[in-house]
């Protein structure tokens, strides 16, 4: 039982992983649009936009 257990776990840390690398990546990705948006648009606006 305990082995299923740290099978899904393992699974898990995986997704959490690979949520993490996409999350960066589409940040950089993001960034040059949110640079010239903060200058024009309220950066609570901009910070919604880009979390």
């Amino acid at each position: 039982m305990s082995l299923k257990y740290a099978i899904a776990g393992t699974k898990r840390q995986e997704a959490q992983e690979k949520l993490q690398r996409v999350t960066s990546l589409m940040e950089e990705y993001l960034e040059p649009l949110a640079r010239p948006l903060d200058a024009y648009v309220d950066k609570r606006l901009v910070r919604t936009f880009s979390s």
